[in-house]
């Protein structure tokens, strides 16, 4: 299991971990208006309710999602995305070998050999990325409306300057598509 390099396990200070991402993107990407049902969270991300609230509390301590409104805070989550993550829960680069395509945004051309998630099932070869946690790669392979979310993730800690600047662009648009 990753933890943050800034975690203090000693003190008792918890910090976030690697998978508190992985319902931060689900609910950044969730309609603002619809209520949280943590019970349906939790099915959906295949967790156990109470490892799905003590997430929530972690996000909730890093002002990432507030627990009173139940809401993602937008402009916090991309600021921490773009300038936190990279250093926080850097990319794990691994040789090349079989897996899910990730990094991979619309408006960027694919590159010959383009980064990937290890996953057997899949029959894509790359440069592979170790997810910050297994959610990722099955998320992706039930929800396709998902999987350009987690992308954005990994094109954030691969830390690419004109990727992460369209990331950030397509964060903004959504939240402002939303608020529209």
């Amino acid at each position: 299991m990753l933890y943050s390099k800034f975690q203090n396990l000693e003190y008792g200070i918890t910090m976030l971990l690697p998978q508190d991402i992985l319902p931060l993107m689900v609910l950044f990407k969730e309609s603002p208006n619809e209520p949280l049902h943590q019970a349906k969270l939790s099915i959906r991300l295949h967790w156990s309710a109470s490892a799905l609230h003590r997430s929530l509390l972690r996000l909730n301590d890093s002002k990432l999602w507030n627990k009173s409104s139940n809401r993602v805070d937008h402009h916090v989550t991309i600021n921490f995305l773009r300038y936190g993550l990279p250093h926080v829960f850097p990319a794990e680069m691994q040789t090349l070998c079989r897996g899910m395509t990730t990094a991979q945004l619309p408006e960027i051309s694919r590159p010959e050999i383009p980064f990937v998630w290890p996953d057997e099932s899949s029959s894509t070869m790359g440069i592979g990325v170790q997810p910050l946690d297994a959610g990722f790669v099955y998320l992706s392979h039930n929800e396709t409306e998902l999987k350009p979310w987690l992308d954005l993730v990994e094109v954030f800690r691969l830390g690419r300057v004109r990727e992460i600047a369209l990331a950030v662009k397509t964060m903004e648009e959504e939240y402002a598509s939303r608020n529209a």
